[in-house]
């Protein structure tokens, strides 16, 4: 599957803006810094929601990072593969590509990175330099399912669809008929189920929560304009990462990955 010639297809009769970041929905209308737009619904889908404490998914969420390497595939493999375990390789196929995936681990902590796909892959394949390289960045849930549905339980007319734990071409689709159903008022069976306001006294949310609570009491250290959690310093990708929520800053304070909505004014040293 080529999830871009999907989103031209779907895209044909749509009008898109970019460069158009939101940064506040109120009372209908969806406000960038040079303009609003009137809505009468709409659907955040922007990885990690950027509404910073309503449905409190600060709390329920935290972001993830996979590592993804694109070589020939001299063995032209078919179809995908998936280990069971949390540091098992992945494999997906694509034309006379193999896409090879691991060293998943939480933003803003250490890992293998791309080190441990390069080892399989000098062993493994015959070929001499690689087509490809990536990251995916993505957010996982306190239960393994994902949020979608309205955006928090005082909400009328705003929807989310987030946690996708690194099943997003499949969960997107997902997504897409169940919120579909909601603004036309169907009834969809899966609506309690990934429910964004479903109960969720479990074990991990308590692990946010300390884990947060440790980050902002760190001292001296750059913070993170999302919530105020301490960075770490990524010299792999040479990015500054949150450990609480998973946002990014290049080496110059610019965004890379969200929730933040605001780049860092780095301090110049004299």
């Amino acid at each position: 599957m080529n999830p871009l010639k999907l989103v031209n297809n779907l895209i044909k009769d749509l009008e898109i803006y970019e460069d158009s970041r939101v940064i506040k929905i109120k009372n209908n209308k969806a406000y960038t810094s040079d303009f609003n737009v009137s809505f009468g619904n709409v659907v955040v889908a922007t990885g990690f929601p950027f509404l910073r404490f309503k449905g409190l998914y600060f709390m329920k969420m935290h972001q993830e990072k996979s590592h993804v390497i694109e070589v020939f595939d001299e063995f032209k493999t078919k179809g995908n593969g998936v280990g069971m375990n949390d540091d098992d390789l992945y494999f997906r196929n694509y034309k006379d590509s193999i896409l090879i995936g691991s060293s998943d681990a939480k933003t803003g902590y250490d890992c293998e990175g791309f080190d441990r796909i390069y080892k399989f892959i000098i062993e493994k394949y015959n070929v001499k330099k690689i087509k490809c390289r990536w990251i995916n960045i993505d957010c996982m849930t306190l239960d393994g399912l994902p949020y979608i549905g309205l955006y928090s339980g005082s909400d009328e007319d705003i929807f989310v669809a987030t946690g996708f734990n690194m099943w997003g071409m499949t969960k997107s689709m997902l997504s897409a008929h169940l919120i579909c159903d909601l603004i036309d008022g169907r009834k969809n069976r899966y609506e309690e189920l990934f429910s964004p306001s479903r109960k969720m006294l479990k074990k991990p949310l308590f692990n946010n929560i300390c884990n947060a609570t440790k980050s902002l009491l760190t001292f001296g250290k750059k913070r993170c304009k999302h919530l105020g959690c301490a960075l770490h310093y990524n010299p792999i990708d040479e990015t500054y990462e949150c450990r609480c929520h998973g946002s990014k800053y290049d080496k110059d304070g610019n965004i890379v990955e969200t929730p933040t909505q605001k780049p860092i004014e780095f301090k110049k040293q004299k």
